[in-house]
Formats: structure tokens, sequence, C-alpha cells
């Protein structure tokens, strides 16, 4: 995506909310127990030839998306509504990450 003006600058209004599931797994948070699926960690690198943005919460889930789905998600958004901001009608994203839980992989077998 292009940023909207020469200044680079980050509105405060979103243009689309990523709204990532929970794994069945999922664990109470170490760090915060109240919002235990917050994010720990956010990277953007290369996962083969893809793109991709991965997010570890604090529940020990992880979530990966392929930056391409998210890109392509905004565009439309961006365009069906001519470039104007989105003003209290922010859309949720339909795209869907993959989903592994920590906690589910380092569980010892019985």
């Amino acid at each position: 995506m292009r940023p909207r003006s020469l200044a680079q600058n980050i509105h405060g209004i979103s243009d689309l909310v990523l709204r990532p599931p929970t794994s069945g797994d999922a664990q109470n948070g170490f760090i915060d127990g109240t919002r235990p699926h917050s994010f720990n960690h956010i990277v953007i690198g290369n996962f083969g030839l893809h793109e991709i943005l991965l997010m570890a919460c604090d529940d020990g889930d992880v979530l990966a998306y392929y930056t391409h789905d998210i890109q392509a998600e905004l565009l439309a958004v961006v365009t069906k509504r001519g470039g104007r901001s989105p003003g209290n009608n922010i859309p949720i994203s339909s795209a869907r990450p993959y989903v592994f839980s920590i906690s589910a992989a380092l569980r010892l077998p019985s």
C-alpha cells in the first residue's frame, strides 16, 4: 500500500481491523491476565516465497497472516469507498490467519 500523503503520517483512524481468533488451547495470559490474547511480539518477514505477518500472543498462540491477503483486502476496501476516510465504519478483516498453539505444542505426552 502507498501512504495517503507525502508526509507518510500514521493517521488516527484505521482502514481495516484484524480480529485474530484464539486457538482452543489458549491459556491464561502471563503478562496480562485480563487480556490474554494481547500481542507480545509482531514481526514481518519472509516465509518461503511469501511475506508474512507473524504475531505471538500472551496466551501462547502464534498467528501468521500472508501480507498479500491483507493487502488485497485493504486495497478493495479503500477502492470501494473512493479513498475517503472510513469514519465510524471501520471494516473487520475477513483474512484468515494460520493459528498455532505453543501451549499445545509443548504439552508432554502422558
